[in-house]
């Protein structure tokens, strides 16, 4: 191999780069040494070298000269490195070794292609401002500020670009103004010729005025012929690129993408293109471009941070390079800590170190993976579908036109009141105790910096009666498992429940109470110690920090810590949690029976006699901070009403809310338009006002409304790819929606009408063969469940879709009937259903061998008729209830369910 008086042992590959080291052969003080080399065709050439003692950790060629720039200017290949050294191009860059780069992983994976794009010939052009092109690069997944889309314009000439990132398409034709005229006023030409493709942003009144004011011809590209702007379309591509694969090396979040362009397009401005001789920068100002300032886009920086430098800690925080900012001296930089961007020209960079990700926890609905049972596309499209009804279905409406920010809040309209809610929200800290102060040189003995919570204000406003809220609130997501926290689960109610207690109340004839727990989450203690940075309105001096003696809310924990601690007290008052579910909860002793249901800190209180509930209510007071409602009138969004024999539950706030963002005087008697039919478009992208709307509809058809449960689970399967036909089923339904806004459904159970009844219905086939099948769930007459899902399972046969939703229906018919049974006692549910095989097959009077290839949870059913845990009888079409769950119907069959389930206006 070659000749030294030193012994080789075993040898390792890092990067296609064999390190081996090399041990004397006597017994020496000296420390091993290392030779490198690149292996070309598992042969090892090794050129000469002097060895020395040098870690493994310094030899890899990642950290050389070339990798470096090659890295700062935009991942530019090395010919086009050499380029701008061979015709003195630029100033700031050094001279560099004759060697040729590894293979770059980002480069190769960002960079990949089908085959070579050809670029058309450049338009022959006599000067800068002769030609300008523009372009929209988008949708694109939404980035910071909003941005959806960017838009690309181009000096033909010069190739000088720019790039602006943007919310809007409409917003494109003022940016391209913008654009023009600072082109115009900031340099020695003047734009002659704008040549764009057909898009309404560019092709519109606004433009054509624009341009004929100031004697700009206007030049458009043929429908789908690309190459007619072709000049554009490839710097798109090389952009698009070069972002990219900055993004993947620096390993930063997604919706960083605009600062991603924006140094793309820095960098592309100041580096040679084809035939040139002189980068665009230069061709147009006249100056050559220093790339001194550069720096490797996503390299970790050490910011100085002036509110430290009196301080004995870090007078920096650790930021990430987004590029050099073009209005003022310095770089933005993204600080992941408080997860905003800032901008500073005193740092120290670590240009090989990047942002090391948090392990991701949830993922995001387009991201979620499906099992490919037949036709990939197909499955793949209605289980993206499911996804986001499951995932909106889970979710409350979003509050608007409220505060986001401390600052937002103080300098509102009604900052005298918000203060007044802040005040509030802190004197109640105090009283109970949730945080001690301490010095950050105590908290550092046991937290890292990094393991300190910042916090941040969240504003609400409460209806009947009318009040401001303040809630602070842990920036929990910075929480590391097994350092400051463990376990969090905490069960959730559900409205089933609810429904059935207000039910159960009118049928006994109990009292009933509502009532608010006042800063929940503050009674519990916290399990782990939690340290908070200041959070603004709290007065403290330099230097001190906050520990948490109770469960903040946001912290990780805080939902379980208060779920622990208000079951320890209900149970020393004589409550006892229902199995099926852990947030009801059921006192039963020689004085009488009572049945409580609570949300977080929104919960219902009835009994069997007042003086039992006043006995509960003073124990209750007596623990925690209660406020109790002189009457039933609000509950977890839902309005709540006392009627002569029962109550009414509906949500017109909501669908105001809904009203006002969707303005139309248009109404309209029925959900849908009877027997629609909607088609999936992939095509199409995502849009997010038709989801917030689909949302809003979600809880309000959860909440109050079982006869719009199909018409929203239906047009939420569209969420991810609307078009206009879909825009119009929605608009249809709101305008619905505005027809029965005081609409709502009567709990007024009925002695002479059976316990427990259960409608069941399916609707063979739709879109991949999926079935639609729903149940409705009545207490003595009384409305207290209902739902409408698509099938998992395709049938082949309405039998099959019927025995499927049978099966479906008897798990929650069953689970209502255990919830308050040590109330109220045993109660077997009666499910109906209007298909005969169905019903056969479940009580085991027919054969199931067309059923076979059904997963087994289905059989359960079998199991519930033989032991009696559930009666199946036959009732006919037209009087099966739940009909209007699994198709559109028209708006007289739409009114016979709103009879028969009592609705209330």
């Amino acid at each position: 191999m070659f000749s030294c008086r030193h012994s080789l042992i075993t040898s390792f590959k890092r990067n296609n780069q064999w390190f081996i080291p090399v041990i004397p052969t006597a017994v020496s003080r000296t420390p091993p040494v290392y030779i490198s080399a690149l292996s070309n065709d598992n042969h090892l050439p090794v050129p000469p070298v002097s060895l020395s003692s040098t870690s493994p950790n310094t030899l890899p060629s990642n950290t050389s000269p070339c990798r470096l720039w090659h890295q700062r200017i935009g991942h530019l290949s090395l010919r086009n490195i050499k380029r701008l050294l061979q015709f003195n191009a630029v100033t700031g860059l050094p001279t560099l070794p004759s060697t040729n780069l590894d293979i770059c992983h980002p480069c190769s994976i960002a960079k990949s292609q089908h085959r070579p794009l050809k670029t058309p010939s450049r338009n022959l052009v006599k000067g800068p401002g002769d030609v300008i092109l523009a372009d929209l690069i988008g949708p694109l997944p939404e980035g910071v500020g909003t941005a959806k889309y960017a838009l690309l314009i181009q000096d033909s000439f010069s190739s000088l670009t720019a790039i602006v990132p943007l919310g809007d398409k409409s917003k494109a034709k003022n940016q391209l103004k913008a654009w023009i005229l600072r082109f115009n006023n900031s340099t020695n030409y003047h734009v002659k010729c704008l040549r764009t493709d057909n898009g309404s942003e560019f092709k519109n009144n606004f433009m054509d005025t624009f341009t004929s004011a100031n004697g700009i011809i206007r030049e458009y590209s043929i429908r789908y012929e690309h190459h007619q702007n072709g000049q554009i379309e490839r710097t798109n591509r090389t952009i698009g690129e070069m972002a990219r694969t900055c993004l993947l090396e620096a390993n930063l979040p997604a919706h960083l993408w605009p600062y991603a362009f924006k140094h793309a397009v820095w960098v592309f401005n100041r580096v040679l293109h084809l035939n040139e001789t002189k980068t665009p920068y230069e061709l147009v100002s006249g100056l050559k471009p220093s790339l001194l300032p550069l720096r490797t886009f996503g390299a970790k920086g050490f910011i100085y941070d002036p509110l430290f430098r009196k301080d004995l800690t870090g007078r920096a925080i650790v930021g990430y390079n987004l590029g050099i900012t073009p209005d003022s001296k310095g770089w933005a930089f993204w600080v992941p800590e408080k997860n905003s961007i800032i901008w500073s020209d005193s740092v120290k960079f670590d240009e090989f170190s990047f942002y090391n990700a948090p392990p991701k926890a949830i993922p995001a609905i387009h991201d979620i993976q499906v099992e490919n049972l037949f036709d990939p596309g197909t499955i793949n499209e209605l289980q993206k579908q499911d996804a986001v009804i499951q995932t909106l279905s889970a979710s409350s409406p979003v509050e608007h036109l409220l505060p986001i920010t401390y600052d937002e809040a103080i300098r509102s309209v009604d900052a005298s009141k918000w203060r007044e809610a802040i005040n509030e929200e802190l004197l109640s800290m105090k009283e109970e105790d949730v945080f001690k102060v301490c010095t950050l040189t105590d908290a550092l003995k046991h937290v890292t910096p990094k393991d300190i919570l910042s916090t941040k204000w969240v504003f609400a406003k409460k209806t009947k009666p009318d009040r401001h809220k303040a809630r602070l609130v842990a920036r929990g997501y910075r929480q590391q498992y097994g350092v400051n926290f463990e376990e969090t689960f905490a069960p959730t109610p559900t409205f089933n429940a609810l429904r059935l207690l207000f039910a159960v109340s009118v049928k006994m004839k109990w009292p009933l109470r509502t009532f608010d727990v006042k800063v929940a989450f503050l009674h519990s203690l916290i399990d782990m110690p939690i340290y908070l940075w200041p959070p603004k309105g709290m007065q403290l001096t330099k230097g001190q920090v906050v520990c948490l003696n109770k469960a903040l809310y946001g912290t990780k924990q805080a939902a379980r810590c208060w779920w622990q601690h208000l079951m320890g007290i209900l149970r020393q008052i004589g409550f006892k949690p229902n199995d099926e579910d852990l947030s009801t909860y059921t006192y039963r002793t020689e004085e009488g029976t009572a049945i409580l249901w609570i949300h977080v800190d929104d919960g219902a209180l009835t009994a069997s006699s007042e003086a039992l509930l006043a006995h509960i209510s003073i124990s209750l007071d007596a623990s925690l901070r209660i406020k109790w409602d002189e009457e039933v009138n609000n509950l977890v969004g839902i309005k709540i009403k006392q009627t002569q024999d029962g109550y009414s539950f509906s949500q017109p706030e909501l669908i105001r809310k809904l009203i006002s963002i969707t303005p139309s005087t248009i109404t309209a008697r029925s959900p849908l338009p009877a027997n629609i039919n909607l088609k999936s478009n992939p095509a199409r992208e995502f849009d997010r006002s038709y989801l917030q709307r689909i949302g809003i509809l979600l809880y309000i058809a959860q909440g109050s409304r079982p006869d719009i449960a199909f018409s929203v689970n239906y047009l939420a399967r569209f969420s991810m790819a609307t078009d206009q036909t879909h825009w119009d089923a929605l608009e249809h339904l709101i305008a619905y929606m505005r027809h029965t806004l005081e609409l709502g459904i009567h709990i007024a159970p009925k002695q002479e009408v059976r316990g427990l009844e259960c409608f069941v219905d399916a609707n063979w086939g739709g879109e991949g063969n999926r079935s639609t099948h729903g149940f409705l769930l009545l207490f003595h007459g009384s409305p207290i469940g209902w739902q409408s899902k698509r099938q998992a399972t395709v049938a082949s046969s309405t039998c099959q879709a019927e025995y499927m939703a049978l099966a479906f229906a008897a798990r929650e018919a069953f689970w209502v009937a255990q919830l308050f049974r040590p109330a109220i006692g045993d109660i077997t549910p009666h499910m109906l259903s209007d298909n005969r095989a169905a019903i056969s097959i479940s009580s085991n009077t027919a054969s199931r061998r067309q059923m076979r290839h059904l997963i087994r949870e289905f059989n359960l059913i079998n199991e519930y008729v033989i032991k009696k845990k559930i009666l199946l009888q036959w009732v006919s079409t037209h009087e099966q209830r739940a009909d209007i769950m699994t198709k559109s119907l028209g708006w007289i069959k739409c009114n016979e369910f709103l009879q028969f389930v009592g609705a209330y206006l």
